[in-house]
């Protein structure tokens, strides 16, 4: 009114508590929509890692330590199963971070 603008920056709540508008909510919404994807999407790539490890688990099980004709094949398997170790620990190491710089853009946001 009178020509200023009333954004409302303070609502009370039924409990009569004092609290934030939420101007930002929209915002925080559509990140949490964002969010949402890239959590499922992180799950579905463990779950790859897990399907992975144990295809070659079970690929190892069936090979007889005892056989030299196999010995190739197991370290191949071994090397495999070290790579996928590698490649999981440098996810989850990214998914860390990502987290962490998400919880600072929510926390600013609020």
């Amino acid at each position: 009114s009178n020509g200023n603008i009333n954004l409302g920056l303070f609502m009370k709540s039924s409990s009569g508590d004092v609290q934030a508008a939420g101007i930002l909510s929209p915002i925080t919404d559509q990140l949490r929509k964002v969010f949402d994807t890239v959590f499922s999407k992180a799950a579905a790539v463990k779950a790859q890692f897990n399907a992975a490890r144990a295809s070659l688990a079970d690929a190892l099980g069936k090979l007889d330590i005892n056989n030299p004709a196999h010995a190739t094949a197991i370290e191949q398997i071994k090397a495999q199963l070290a790579k996928i170790d590698a490649l999981e620990a440098q996810f989850k190491a990214a998914m860390a971070s990502l987290a962490s710089k998400l919880d600072i853009a929510v926390t600013a946001l609020q």
